[in-house]
């Protein structure tokens, strides 16, 4: 293969700093402070079944506990921080025991992957998804120059492409 082969075929590779993430009724600074993301793997599961004493592959079911990962960066406000302890709240309250807000729980997040007019090039949409895990917010002296951050995790039934 030669360069000229290749770049034929290649048409401009996405940059992976071009994106934005929407989750519905988290504070819309979230489009501005999220400072990373994932597009979620897609895993099919395999069944070995046994013929003749040969072990063959077949897929099998799509595992459940799906997770999605964000880095947010930490505003004066605590705008998206605050709308997502108030989910946590809504999902499952600190200090009362009890059921769970399962249906109330539950919304919709897209990733909109960008293009250099910021164009939107591609959509993932995570379905039914909700904040599992709120991560820390490491407070130091000595972080004089840097703004905070925090991971978000999330866990979600389903994604889709639009």
């Amino acid at each position: 293969m030669s360069i000229e082969n290749f770049l034929a075929n290649f048409e401009n590779g996405y940059r992976s700093n071009r994106f934005q993430v929407e989750i519905d009724n988290v504070s819309t600074k979230l489009k501005f402070l999220c400072r990373s993301a994932t597009i979620p793997s897609s895993e099919i599961g395999v069944i070995d079944v046994m013929y003749q004493g040969l072990s063959i592959p077949v897929p099998g079911d799509r595992p459940g506990g799906r997770t999605w990962e964000l880095e947010i960066f930490a505003d004066v406000n605590f705008a998206v921080r605050s709308d997502l302890e108030l989910w946590q709240e809504l999902v499952r309250p600190q200090e009362i025991p009890g059921g769970l807000n399962v249906v109330g729980a539950m919304r919709t997040a897209t990733v909109d992957l960008l293009g250099t007019n910021g164009e939107i090039l591609r959509t993932y949409r995570m379905l039914r998804c909700w904040p599992s895990v709120l991560g820390e917010m490491a407070l130091s002296h000595d972080t004089t120059d840097t703004i905070a951050i925090y991971p978000v995790t999330f866990t979600f039934t389903s994604w889709t492409t639009l």
